[in-house]
């Protein structure tokens, strides 16, 4: 470890009272100011680079609002029948002002006393982005953002995995992305033909929810624990942990079928006669 350099960095939240819009912080049509400011900021590898910041909202039970003439909620809110369903959750947690929890228990947020499987977090965080900046190598970042309804409120937007075969094209019915080839038809999963210029098919390329693979990490991302020696594997960050133990599961799977190709080939394939052509 190098020397202890002093520094200093803050975070200012400003709500501008901009003509028209709303002053209360609260409304998604209100202004909001971020100014971050850290004093020197010592970059990766003594290079300049792109920083961003990011605040965590954890998802809120919705209020309840008659629903629109389709039947549909209004945005922003949640039907009568939506909010009986959720309150039947775990111990009824689930109810509109309540912070929203996958279990329907009390709120468990993520702690260092956290492990997989039997102690984990049960809200749902969505990652707000405060913007990106950059630095110069010890020099003084300063950067600033405004959030308003009109896009930049940028919300890394939670989809599903493609491994689940995505969404479909009309609602209740089942997923159809990978049928429909949409499925890494623009992600690097579909791997390009070089020079030949042909486009490769998504469908026989690309991750199909119905292969053994993919089949493993869909049924087991859905589970709400696991245990065996693999929990020592999920230590730290527990949001994701159920993902993470799928693909685990899953990656095992892939070299489980090397090690049987690899038999396969040793036991089959004939050895070359020395004595032959000499």
């Amino acid at each position: 470890m190098g020397p202890t350099f002093s520094r200093i960095g803050a975070v200012r939240v400003v709500l501008e009272p901009k003509p028209g819009p709303p002053t209360d912080p609260n409304i998604p049509r209100a202004f909001i100011d971020i100014f971050t400011d850290i004093s020197p900021l010592f970059v990766i590898n003594n290079e300049s680079g792109w920083y961003e910041g990011w605040m965590i909202h954890d998802l809120v039970v919705p209020p309840i609002a008659p629903p629109r003439p389709d039947g549909r909620a209004q945005f922003a809110t949640i039907t009568e029948r939506d909010a009986e369903m959720l309150k039947k959750m775990g111990t009824g947690n689930n109810v509109p002002a309540h912070i929203f929890t996958v279990d329907g228990r009390a709120p468990h947020f993520p702690g260092a006393s956290d492990r997989f499987p039997n102690r984990q977090t049960n809200i749902v965080p969505l990652h707000v982005s405060m913007g990106t900046y950059n630095a110069m190598q010890q020099a003084d970042a300063h950067s600033y953002w405004e959030f308003n309804y009109l896009g930049t409120n940028w919300v890394h937007p939670p989809y599903e995995l493609p491994f689940t075969g995505g969404f479909p094209d009309q609602f209740g019915q089942a997923p159809d992305t990978f049928r429909d080839g949409e499925i890494g038809k623009l992600q690097s999963i579909v791997p390009g033909s070089g020079p030949a210029g042909i486009q490769n098919d998504p469908k026989v390329f690309g991750d199909n929810p119905s292969l053994p693979r993919a089949a493993l990490f869909t049924a087991l991302s859905g589970l709400e624990s696991q245990s065996g020696p693999l929990s020592d594997l999920f230590l730290g960050r527990t949001d994701n942990i159920d993902i993470r133990f799928a693909a685990a599961i899953a990656l095992l799977f892939n070299v489980l079928m090397v090690v049987v190709a690899i038999i396969a080939i040793a036991l089959t394939v004939p050895r070359d006669d020395p004595g032959v052509g000499r």
